[in-house]
């Protein structure tokens, strides 16, 4: 071995950057798969009582409508409360959203109040669900199909793992209720290092016809303390005129609440911007 390639190799020693990983090459006898990053990344999600969301979108069409981010907390009572960033009949909006279960609570920019509408009238499922293992974000690493280990990264403070697949059309349907089912899209999970939390996943495909869209996911804040209510200013009735997509829609009786106690906080990413809550200490 040449000097200058054991200097290296004393560099990597002694440095223990995450760029003298070999990327992408197979695990060692006594190392996980990348399937079984994977699979612990979701057990480890789906347990948290709580997650704070922050999704994007990139390139997407002018022409697009939806709901295209969001930036909230989600339970898994289940429930979500937070903001959804989304375009109506050529307007963007960003509209504070409360789900409890199957009600869905939204306050436009132009009403007062949050009134009660049906998700489907947006065509996609009730954010309460973002976080069902079943059929919430995380189950897209359910579906992911040959998953690779492509190395390491420092962002920020922390060291995450990113892992690489795709997905067929069909699930990512069934998931997000959007996007081309006879499509294969690329999917990339973070997983931070060395506890394995699932901190980023990011999705490209056809979501949008004749365009290849992304929507990118950061989960943290595991495990926080967070009260969803029923919106206190609810009105009975939406006024007449109420341009949600399906219609206007009426209050349902009784409060729904969801309650959750915090449990042991896990490790959390640094220099995220948000424009939900404030960041803990």
């Amino acid at each position: 071995m040449s000097r200058r390639s054991l200097a290296a190799l004393a560099a990597c020693a002694l440095l223990a950057l995450p760029a003298c990983s070999n990327g992408g090459a197979a695990p060692g006898p006594d190392e996980p798969t990348a399937a079984q990053r994977l699979a612990t990344a979701k057990q480890q999600a789906d347990s948290a009582s709580s997650v704070h969301l922050l999704v994007t979108s990139r390139d997407v069409p002018d022409t697009a409508e939806g709901i295209l981010g969001l930036d909230g907390v989600g339970t898994h009572e289940p429930a979500f409360k937070g903001l959804l960033d989304a375009r109506v009949r050529g307007i963007n909006a960003r509209i504070d959203a409360v789900a409890i279960g199957s009600a869905l609570w939204l306050k436009l920019p132009f009403t007062p109040r949050h009134v009660k509408t049906d998700p489907a009238t947006w065509g996609v499922p009730s954010p309460a669900q973002l976080l069902s293992p079943e059929t919430g974000l995380t189950a897209l690493i359910t579906h992911t199909q040959s998953p690779q280990d492509a190395g390491q990264a420092r962002e920020g403070q922390e060291v995450l793992r990113t892992i690489t697949g795709t997905i067929p059309g069909a699930n990512v349907g069934q998931i997000l209720n959007t996007g081309d089912p006879n499509g294969t899209y690329q999917v990339s999970y973070g997983l931070t290092e060395p506890d394995g939390v699932l901190r980023k996943a990011s999705i490209t495909g056809p979501f949008f016809p004749g365009a290849t869209s992304s929507y990118d996911v950061v989960f943290d804040r595991y495990n926080e303390p967070v009260e969803i209510n029923e919106p206190s200013d609810a009105q009975t009735s939406a006024p007449p005129g109420m341009p949600f997509p399906g219609g206007t829609g009426t209050l349902a009786p009784g409060p729904p609440t969801a309650t959750v106690t915090a449990k042991p906080a896990r490790p959390t990413p640094t220099g995220t911007q948000s424009i939900g809550p404030a960041d803990p200490p």
